[in-house]
């Protein structure tokens, strides 16, 4: 699926959220035709960056204060050349800047770099796993989460804002995840008044006109509200959802994993086992997934023909809930009937091959909380078939 605007522009910090998750250690590289940035994490949090030539800035205003001479000037610039890491060791070694001094200016390079990161026109990202050959008198202690909102709510560019939302009649929708995101995220006044007004039926555009705050508060607090999870941006066309349709191609996915496993053992009697296992599903789920085909060669047809019995269904905030419930429901019976008819160990190598699966697909998408809410639904069934 094509990513639209608002995926490019919650990519990254939805993949420095998921590195924060995961506490890793290495770097995100983000490029443009311009320019290349980049941050660097440890344990999860953003500790340093480099690509904004602000060490060269900085050079120049001690220069200047200390009153350096240009041989004295072009041995520290030498220095930031050939080994930028050991720059400001040898700053503070030399008596040109205090610690404190050097780290307050490391936070201030981050957050310019973020800044110059998040307004770049679907930038080129890449993650890499590796321990930091950097000196810790480099690091800064303000973490990603405050890094990342304190950024978004500084921007003044409405311009930048509105093509992150170009579509003013896309409808945003609050996530599984954003009452107990609540805990976790301190949403300040005019982003919980944005939230509250935001129940999945309202565009964007009545969504800012019924939260009575100016325009440029509005973007940025539905900024931080998409960049942290708390409400995903519905694309609508022909009345269809994107985002719905981008679930039940995962979820299909899934369960066509699990539908090979099984035919490997059982042949024919497939089908008949998985009939049995949608007739036991019930209200909504068994409207959605009644007529659901694993043997149907058309996957695209499939996925329009639950897209339009899920659409005929009454709307509320909750919808892509019921759609989660519905397949994990399915999911979970036939993974019970595998382990009865074929055995734990069956049944188990399915659930792990179907998160490997969500672990390559996930490189590729920008819903992290529908992966995060599919692999921790994996991890229980898991659980569950071990019992």
């Amino acid at each position: 699926m094509k990513m639209n605007r608002n995926g490019q522009a919650v990519l990254l910090p939805r993949i420095l959220l998921d590195l924060q998750r995961s506490e890793m250690t290495g770097n995100v590289t983000i490029q443009d035709k311009e320019r290349t940035l980049r941050l660097y994490v440890k344990g999860g949090e953003i500790v340093c960056g480099d690509g904004m030539g602000k060490d060269r800035q900085l050079l120049e205003q001690i220069a200047s204060r200390k009153g350096l001479n240009r041989k004295q000037v072009e041995k520290l610039e030498g220095v930031r050349r050939k080994d930028p890491r050991s720059f400001g060791e040898i700053l503070m070694a030399e008596g040109l800047i205090s610690e404190s001094a050097w780290r307050k200016f490391q936070e201030i390079k981050v957050r310019a770099l973020l800044a110059a990161a998040l307004k770049m026109d679907s930038p080129e990202l890449t993650v890499r796993n590796e321990e930091l050959a950097i000196l810790p008198v480099n690091f800064i202690q303000a973490g990603t989460i405050g890094l990342l909102l304190q950024t978004i709510r500084r921007m003044k560019s409405t311009t930048h804002l509105k093509r992150v939302f170009d579509a003013p009649h896309d409808v945003p929708a609050p996530t599984p995840d954003a009452n107990s995101l609540r805990t976790l995220i301190p949403l300040n006044d005019s982003e919980e008044t944005i939230l509250a007004s935001i129940d999945g039926q309202k565009t964007i555009e009545e969504t800012m006109r019924g939260a009575r705050v100016d325009p440029l508060t509005a973007y940025r607090s539905l900024y931080v509200l998409l960049s942290f999870g708390f409400v995903d941006i519905l694309p609508q066309k022909g009345g269809k959802s994107f985002l719905y349709q981008d679930i039940i191609h995962l979820y299909l996915g899934l369960l066509n994993s699990v539908a090979t496993q099984f035919r490997k053992e059982t042949g024919k009697r497939f089908e008949s086992i998985f009939g049995k296992c949608k007739a036991a599903l019930t209200g909504q789920s068994k409207i959605i997934l009644k007529d659901l085909n694993l043997s149907e060669q058309n996957h695209q047809a499939t996925v329009d023909s639950i897209s339009k019995r899920f659409d005929s269904q009454p709307k509320g905030a909750d919808q892509r809930l019921v759609l989660y419930t519905s397949f994990n429901k399915l999911l979970y019976l036939l993974l019970l009937r595998i382990k009865e008819d074929l055995g734990r160990s069956v049944a188990e190598k399915s659930i792990v091959e179907m998160m490997r699966m969500l672990v390559e697909a996930r490189k590729h998408r920008t819903d992290q909380e529908t992966m995060n809410y599919v692999m921790a639904n994996l991890q229980d069934y898991l659980k569950q078939i071990e019992s």
